[in-house]
């Protein structure tokens, strides 16, 4: 990725750092560009959508009050139908304000045996094991 900057006349310096401090300049807005994964662990669009992109949240400088009426709508309401339009809105707002980039998705793989039963990969990419069980040798 940095070469394919470097291709638009962009210099980045890659810079890894401990969790804690990158946490920390993260949520001071310490940084110019910032690459993460974001999984939705949840399954649930708010935990990523409300997490960084809600005013309140101060957690990339952006700020967008229609999106927020959008999250803060999703959130509230209680007809379950109706969420998903308010994300998918919010998500759109998002792509067209170019709030971000988002140059990969990250794939999980998992390899299992036979004897293995219940397995499933959820949608959020985090193996789930409560059900899993193993017969015989």
């Amino acid at each position: 990725m940095i070469s394919d900057w470097a291709k638009v006349g962009v210099t980045v310096k890659p810079l890894e750092k401990e969790r804690a401090q990158w946490l920390e300049d993260f949520g001071k807005l310490n940084w110019d560009m910032n690459l993460q994964t974001n999984v939705t662990g949840t399954g649930d669009a708010d935990y990523t959508l409300a997490r960084l992109y809600i005013c309140a949240a101060k957690r990339n400088g952006y700020c967008n009050p229609a999106v927020d009426k959008l999250l803060l709508d999703a959130r509230s309401t209680v007809d379950q139908a109706q969420r998903p339009k308010f994300c998918q809105d919010a998500g759109q707002m998002l792509w067209d304000d170019a709030v971000g980039i988002f140059p990969a998705d990250l794939a999980s793989n998992s390899a299992i045996r036979s004897r293995v039963q219940n397995f499933a990969m959820p949608p959020s990419g985090r193996p789930l094991f409560a059900k899993v069980t193993v017969s015989g040798s």
